[in-house]
């Protein structure tokens, strides 16, 4: 699963960057997480040009027979353009405009959304060939990793939501209290 693994890397190396450079990681973080849906769409349109990653076998109006393949089959990669491009640009940006967010919340949120959506398309998508099903006669490799990374951006968004932040000092009570001395 290059996606998944991917952004364990892009984790990993932003994060060692944001040390180094002393720059706020999970403000960086989150400029990416608004950005990366146009690139996710791009991707998954070139993904469709080239015949690659591939839907399973079906019947539905719009099934495609792909190069290579002689059984019609769903076109995943436009679902999963879909869904990891305007969809999830949408979801970012809602969660750019709430008010009271802590940093780090967009990016969660990217997480959070992006493991559902890749949860849901996998149920269209031919699992990998050397992996077949993981569990259950349904559960693919990609579905698993999409529910793990869901969990981690969740339990991130609750790390931020529940973490202390110093107290705000209002402007008009930082007037008083110099006025007064």
């Amino acid at each position: 699963m290059s996606f998944h693994g991917g952004l364990t890397g892009v984790i990993l190396v932003l994060w060692i960057w944001s040390k180094l450079n002393r720059a706020p990681f999970l403000n960086i973080a989150d400029c990416l997480a608004l950005v990366t849906p146009i690139g996710l769409f791009l991707g998954r349109i070139a993904n469709f040009i080239n015949g690659e990653l591939v839907g399973r076998v079906s019947h539905v109006p719009w099934a495609m027979i792909f190069p290579g393949y002689t059984e019609p089959r769903h076109p995943s990669q436009i679902y999963e353009a879909f869904l990891e491009g305007p969809v999830l640009l949408c979801a970012v940006w809602t969660v750019k405009a709430i008010r009271n967010r802590r940093d780090g919340q967009i990016a969660a949120a990217f997480v959070v959304f992006y493991g559902i959506f890749r949860f849901i398309v996998e149920f269209t998508r031919e699992p990998d060939k050397q992996l077949g099903y993981i569990a259950f006669g349904w559960l693919t490799m990609g579905q698993l990793l999409s529910i793990v990374i869901a969990l981690v951006g969740l339990g991130c968004w609750m790390a931020l939501y529940l973490r202390r932040l110093p107290p705000r000092v209002e402007q008009s009570e930082s007037k008083t209290s110099s006025v007064s001395r």
